[in-house]
């Protein structure tokens, strides 16, 4: 009688399992596709080298997104064929905050925001911005799109909006113990967790783990050299700090709720990304400063609330718009 219990009890948990991951699983596919798969299944060129490279035309039609990317391989719509003597184009590059995974459209995104809001303010120029940020991209990645593409773009400005990612990459250059990822990850009910309770573990070895003065160099250099070459083509920067959840002064659990994910990526204590983030844009004002750069201090303009942003570094709609306005300001003083 117990066995049989026991048995009759492990099969409605087994059977309970398989529903919820059937929903989540369900749900996951037809909140990203709907009832259209995305182009040759993924949005990114496999087996492209090391660099992360969006699928030019490749769309992804969901029941909350729609996304869709042009035939350079960036998202948003295609560039005008002909371009005007009066035509002010803005390229903006970045990582997956400035693609803006949780823009659920593309007219969602801040860089599309950031076009509305130049064009209502210059109303003689026909503004197009382009949206060159890719998921997992770093600051050399772009630079090398740039170099790629600017013969056939020529932008006026472009808009660096850097920096989660370069120091992702900085932190796991060091010596660190390997940590793999949740093998839960493979099940969508846990993926969906995940993304709800923003409490990441702490692993003992994050604890005093920082980056070192050699990779702050090397992402001073990426900065200062991508400049240099935006200089020599007569393009006009924007240099912008890079907003996040998190408060300067948060420790603890408070801490550890605001950063998140960025524990995980960046293998730090809350604490630490909360510095490294802080050491970063400081880094940026000071090279604005000294490059005479235009300065975008996105951080600021955007409040470290829930309100504003989807995760630790990802904006909701409110936050894109706030981030828009921000850099829309700034140009449109050089403008003017």
């Amino acid at each position: 009688m117990i066995l049989r219990r026991i048995l009759f009890g492990a099969t409605v948990t087994a059977l309970f399992m398989v529903v919820v991951e059937s929903v989540a699983w369900c749900w996951e596919r037809y909140t990203w596709l709907g009832n259209q798969t995305v182009n040759d299944t993924s949005l990114y060129i496999e087996n492209s080298g090391e660099r992360p490279q969006l699928r030019p035309g490749a769309s992804l039609d969901g029941s909350k997104f729609d996304i869709s990317i042009n035939s350079i391989g960036f998202r948003g719509p295609e560039l005008s064929s002909e371009r005007s003597a009066n035509t002010l184009r803005v390229w903006c590059v970045g990582g997956s905050t400035t693609f803006d995974i949780y823009a659920p459209t593309n007219e969602d995104t801040w860089p599309y925001r950031l076009q509305v809001a130049l064009q209502e303010a210059l109303p003689d120029r026909q503004v197009e911005v382009i949206n060159a940020g890719i998921p997992g991209e770093v600051l050399s990645g772009s630079r090398e799109d740039f170099e790629r593409f600017y013969s056939s773009i020529k932008p006026e400005y472009l808009v660096v909006y850097h920096g989660p990612n370069d120091l992702r990459f900085a932190a796991a250059a060091q010596e660190m113990p390997i940590y793999e990822p949740s093998s839960l990850l493979m099940f969508a009910s846990f993926r969906l967790l995940s993304r709800w309770v923003p409490i990441q573990t702490v692993r003992t070895e994050w604890l005093n783990h920082t980056i070192d003065s050699p990779h702050w160099d090397r992402i001073e250099r990426d900065i200062l050299g991508f400049i240099d070459s935006t200089k020599r083509k007569g393009v006009e920067v924007v240099m912008a700090t890079h907003a996040h959840r998190a408060s300067d002064d948060a420790v603890g659990f408070t801490a550890r709720v605001e950063v998140g994910e960025s524990t995980t990526l960046l293998k730090m204590s809350p604490e630490g990304v909360i510095r490294s983030f802080s050491r970063y844009n400081e880094m940026v004002v000071e090279i604005a400063e000294e490059q005479g750069t235009h300065l975008a201090d996105v951080r600021s303009a955007v409040p470290a609330d829930g309100e504003y942003f989807g995760d630790h570094t990802h904006f909701t709609p409110k936050g894109s718009e706030l981030a828009a306005q921000e850099i829309a300001a700034v140009i449109i003083e050089a403008e003017l």
